[in-house]
């Protein structure tokens, strides 16, 4: 009870003041929140894989508190605990109590564990997950009794399908964890276990994965259907950043290196230390050797999936980040008595500082300022919108922003929203969409207030320059976000298309 009483303390003191509590953080949540009353992956309500674990444990804690927007947050801070006291309770396991707790802190301040405790908060559940699938591997493998390591064996598959609910994927890059060390194909690994228990361990894992699996089937067409969205969805996400989706090599030398970087970056702090116990790990490769295997079995797997096939967040990573946590806790629980306090101390301040202040990173996704300035701009959409809402009828016309369309249209369902597409131009209203109207290569919209965000990528800063000439003085600003009074009979050209405005047009 200590432990799970420090660990939520923790959690509590390092995420809330820095969760926002008003507006839902990034378009991620709010399809969780969508998906609360109506869980579609089809619809992205959440999007592809769906997550449907998470979905029925935000379901669950749902009745205690009062609004989403609390919600999510509370979700991510219990399963930030429960992943701290996970990987206090393996690395307790494998190099002592001390190297547990070390680990368990390198955890809870790693940056992109940290980031994901602020605001994806379904992904703490992946170094939840992969701790406790970790956790009762080494038990199966360690226990002494054949009926225990049998027991042990199946309680490890039995997490590894419940887990993998939370994110598919996990289901595969640590099934090699879990069933590998049983096969007898590499005896240093592990030890070969009886048919009768890969019978029972493949039951439990099915067990498992079966009401998720198939409640997500049923939500989306059937398992064909389930499979063709996921493997479409990967694709899509993949195609500018792997080479496997048609990416270049550029772009795919770009994602290997935000894996590395954010695989690695919660063992920049410790980093220095480790020539100072290269000695000792010669020395312990006995005793620990079956240690070091399990870690390398852990984090290898999803290293590579994440270097060559797909990452598009950092917090992708959180299935193989608490193993570099475990490593980082066997270096410096294994200093030096007269360097190891402050040694930890400093490995730990490093993270808080990792976390807060390189702004000027290449992979700055996993620093807490992309979190700041995503809720400084969302506070500026959303004040902004209701602003120009209390004067009238508004507007809002995107292009390539910031701030989705669909975060927008989740707290202003009956204002209309403009999104300007390559290949097609999208009404939004009242969470329904449909082709825009477009007549004579002009698309029409209503007199009066439109708002406008600044688009994402830097060449296309300058694209609603004509909006702001057919304006004239009747423009208004707050950071990366603009609105204009338009009067009857302007035109105007945002990127390649060309707007009218006409006081007889309505999008409603």
């Amino acid at each position: 009870m200590l432990i799970a009483a420090a660990s939520l303390a923790l959690m509590a003191a390092t995420r809330w003041p820095l969760v926002p509590t008003r507006h839902l953080y990034h378009i991620d949540n709010v399809n969780f929140a969508r998906a609360l009353d109506d869980f579609d992956p089809a619809l992205h309500q959440p999007q592809p894989p769906g997550d449907p674990m998470y979905v029925a444990l935000t379901r669950c804690l749902r009745p205690f508190t009062p609004s989403v927007e609390i919600l999510f947050p509370v979700s991510g801070i219990l399963g930030s605990a429960a992943a701290m006291m996970a990987l206090w309770w393996v690395g307790n396991m494998l190099f002592g109590a001390r190297a547990g707790w070390v680990a368990a802190l390198l955890l809870a301040l790693n940056p992109v564990f940290w980031l994901a405790g602020v605001g994806n908060y379904v992904r703490v559940y992946l170094a939840l997950g992969a701790a406790a699938v970790a956790g009762l591997v080494w038990k199966s493998l360690v226990s002494k009794s054949p009926g225990r390591s049998a027991a042990y064996f199946c309680a490890a598959a039995a997490a590894l399908g419940l887990f993998a609910g939370f994110r598919p994927e996990m289901g595969l890059l640590l099934a090699p964890l879990v069933f590998l060390p049983h096969t007898g194909l590499i005896p240093a690994l592990g030890r070969r276990a009886p048919l009768w228990n890969w019978m029972l361990a493949a039951g439990s894992a099915a067990a498992t994965t079966a009401p998720w699996l198939l409640i997500t089937a049923q939500h989306t067409g059937g398992l064909a259907r389930l499979y063709r969205l996921n493997s479409d969805y990967l694709a899509m996400q993949s195609r500018h950043s792997s080479l496997f989706y048609g990416a270049t090599v550029r772009e795919a030398l770009r994602m290997a290196g935000a894996s590395i970087y954010w695989m690695f970056i919660g063992a920049v702090p410790y980093a220095a230390f480790i020539p100072r116990v290269w000695h000792r790990l010669r020395k312990e490769r006995a005793d620990r050797f079956l240690a070091f295997k399990l870690l390398a079995l852990w984090f290898v797997p999803p290293f590579l999936f994440f270097t060559f096939v797909h990452i598009h967040n950092p917090d992708h990573a959180l299935e193989a980040i608490p193993a570099v946590c475990l490593a980082g806790a066997w270096v410096l629980t294994r200093l030096s008595a007269r360097w190891r306090w402050w040694a930890t101390a400093a490995a730990l301040a490093a993270s808080v500082v990792l976390f807060f202040y390189p702004t000027g990173s290449p992979f700055w996704a996993s620093n807490y300022r992309i979190a700041e300035y995503t809720m400084r701009t969302a506070e500026q959409v959303y004040s902004g919108v209701g602003l120009l809402r209390r004067t009238g009828p508004v507007t809002v016309l995107l292009c390539d922003p910031f701030i989705t369309s669909r975060e927008i249209g989740y707290y202003f369902p009956d204002i209309p929203i403009v999104t300007l597409g390559e290949d097609q131009t999208v009404v939004e209203l009242g969470n329904q969409s449909r082709p825009a109207s477009i007549e004579n290569g002009e698309l029409a919209l209503p007199a009066g207030k439109v708002l406008w965000l600044d688009p994402v990528a830097p060449a296309s800063a300058g694209i609603f320059d004509g909006l702001r000439q057919a304006a004239g003085d009747e423009l208004g600003s707050e950071g990366p976000v603009h609105w204009a009074n338009l009067q009857p009979g302007v035109r105007f050209t945002v990127g390649a298309q060309r707007i009218r405005v006409d006081e007889t047009v309505t999008l409603r």
